[in-house]
Parts: C-alpha cells; sequence; structure tokens
C-alpha cells in the first residue's frame, strides 16, 4: 500500500482548487502526481470530504457461523451453479462479504467443483475375495505381470456422457445424494473389444448388437489369437478377462481349453485392476475432441480406431508398472474400491 496523503496537503488542494487553479498547476505546486490531485478532488466534489472510506468502515470478519451457513446452503443443492449457491448464501445471511471473498472461503473449506463419481458397489463376500486375491499377488513384481494380456468390452455412447459438477469436498465423492441418475439413451452406441500387452497395444474390434458367447468367440478369433501368435510364439502368456457371462459361458471355457490358453483367475468386481479399463477412460476423454464431427456409427468406430493407434506404447507400459501399487491398495483398503 502506498503512503496516504496529509490532510493538510489534501485541504491545500482543494482550496487551491477552488481559487481557480488547474490539476497541472496544483500538481505543480503541491509536488504531488496529476492522477492523485485528480482522485483527491473528484472524492471532495463526490463526498463532500477527503477522508478514505476504509479509515470509516467497520471491515466484516469472517466466522464459525459463517462457514455453517454457508456449509447448510452447499448440501441444500450440492449440483447448484457458483453464482447461485453464493446468491442463496448471501440472501440466507445478507452481509457485505463480495462474490470472490466467498468462493476463497469455499476452496479454504476444502470444497471445489467436481464431477460426480460413478457409484460402484461390492458385497462383503466380493470384498473378501478381491482382498484375498490381490494379497496372495502383493508379492509379485512387475516382470511377473509382463504376460498377461489385458482384455474386455466397452460401450460408448455419443448424446449421454455429460458431465454434472457439484460442491462437494474430497472424502464426499461416495456420498448418496452425490451419484448421478440414470440417463436417456444415446443417439449413436457401440460396443468395442480390445486387449493390451504388456509392451503396449493389442487389437481393437467393434463388436455388432448384444455379445454372446458366439460372438465372443468369435472376437477372440480375430482378436487374440492373431496379438498371441505374433508377440507370443511360445504360448507364453495368460489372458486376463473379467467373469462377464459370455465370458464364462461353457462355449468360451471350451473354445479356450481347445486351443490350450491359460485364463487369470479373476474374482469378482475387480474394474479397478483390469488395465483396459483406464485405456478405456482415456479414449472416451480424448473422442470428446473430436464429437462434433462424428454422425454416424461408422464415423464413431474410426474415431476410435484412431484414438486407439495413437495411444503411445510407453504409456501401456506405465499400468503394467503400477500393478504392484494397486495390490497393495486393494489390500491395504480391505477390498474396498481403489483410486485406480
Amino acid at each position: 500500500m502506498g503512503k496516504c496523503t496529509p490532510e493538510a496537503i489534501k485541504n491545500l488542494i482543494v482550496e487551491l482548487s477552488k481559487k481557480g487553479k488547474s490539476v497541472s498547476e496544483i500538481s505543480r505546486c503541491t509536488q504531488l502526481p496529476w492522477s492523485t490531485c485528480k482522485d483527491i478532488l473528484k472524492k471532495y466534489w463526490v463526498t463532500g470530504n477527503t477522508k478514505n472510506c476504509w479509515n470509516n468502515v467497520k471491515r466484516l470478519k469472517w466466522t464459525e457461523r459463517d462457514a455453517r451457513t454457508l456449509t447448510r446452503v452447499i448440501k441444500k443443492d450440492p449440483s447448484a451453479p457458483t453464482k447461485l449457491m453464493i446468491s442463496e448464501f448471501l440472501k440466507v445471511n445478507p452481509t457485505s462479504f463480495s462474490r470472490a471473498t466467498i468462493y476463497r472461503k469455499l476452496e479454504g473449506m476444502g470444497y471445489s467443483r467436481r464431477c460426480l463419481r460413478k457409484q460402484v458397489i461390492i458385497r462383503n463376500a466380493n470384498l473378501i475375495k478381491r482382498r484375498k486375491w490381490a494379497k496372495s499377488r502383493l508379492r509379485w513384481a512387475v516382470s511377473d505381470w509382463m504376460g498377461h494380456i489385458f482384455s474386455d468390452e466397452t460401450s460408448v455412447q455419443i448424446g449421454e456422457n455429460r458431465k454434472i459438477y457439484v460442491w462437494r469436498k474430497n472424502d464426499e465423492k461416495d456420498r448418496p445424494h452425490l451419484v448421478p441418475k440414470k440417463a436417456r439413451s444415446s443417439v449413436l452406441k457401440v460396443m468395442m473389444w480390445g486387449c493390451i500387452r504388456s509392451n503396449g497395444k493389442g487389437i481393437l474390434l467393434p463388436v455388432e448388437g448384444t455379445i454372446n458367447s458366439a460372438k465372443y468367440c468369435q472376437v477372440l478369433q480375430d482378436g487374440l489369437l492373431p496379438v498371441a501368435d505374433w508377440y507370443y510364439p511360445d504360448d507364453n502368456y495368460i489372458f486376463v478377462q473379467d467373469n462377464a457371462p459370455c465370458h464364462s459361458s461353457a462355449q468360451t471355457r471350451e473354445w479356450l481349453e481347445k486351443r490350450q490358453i491359460r485364463v487369470s483367475q479373476w474374482p469378482p468386481s475387480l474394474p479397478d485392476i483390469n488395465l483396459i479399463e483406464n485405456v478405456w477412460r482415456w479414449m472416451k476423454i480424448e473422442l470428446q475432441k473430436s464429437i462434433d464431427a462424428i454422425e454416424s456409427r461408422q464415423d464413431l468406430i474410426d474415431s476410435l480406431q484412431r484414438i486407439w493407434r495413437e495411444i503411445p506404447d510407453e504409456k501401456v507400459m506405465e499400468l503394467y508398472h503400477s500393478l504392484p501399487k494397486r495390490m497393495a491398495g486393494i489390500v491395504k483398503s480391505k477390498g474396498t474400491m481403489t483410486k485406480y
């Protein structure tokens, strides 16, 4: 803050102005900047005095009561836009706090605008299975995972995946009232199957219609076998898939056994360990950049194939290196969902 001009000098500036002196002449006489003299005179003609306003106004102090009031307003409607939420606070607590001050207090209380997190419910029996499975692999090194081929399907929809932002703290992401409701059906939809290996990507294929055991076996014929034959000519690999009905059906098991494909024993509810789930997320985020140019289902497939090709192999390799930490995370959280 700069120096305050003494009241005697301010009064002299006013007297000189009343005598008909110009602002430039007053500036030369008082040896003050022209802008300072002008501001003092402007304040005098508007308010009738030259005193600084902040010397006469009592500054408000943010109290615990204000914080509790703001918390109640947020919890009443967590999805309210920032401006509306601040307006509601000022209605309940009419003060002279500025919007910028209230926003800073929100951040200081730990609140920020975050996207709603999808709710994942895991039964107690599955929590035990998850922890037991991760504990048995807790001492595995990264090299022990290198021979695993992770695979899965994903549904990509255009027109539905709209993010909803709410006000919440970092530890409130799983609260029931902060979980989004089911959205309407989308205009464009496609099912994709893909697989990844320790040194990069495998093959990405579209799946027509609803996938069943027969279609899944055909997908493995077209997608898994070429990757295995090319990168694992000695068949020294383990195939990883989740427990979807078409994956664990008798027809699929027979198909895998006939070709002597080793399949990893996969416990239920383990999306945070299937590395390809992270790849799906990357692709869907990247897809948003070109979503306006997609007009048909084939455009959607072509865009996904392009994004798949552009994913660096190094990025996939980083996922494999995170597996020891993922195992430790599941054991530490006693089987609950981890950040991965």
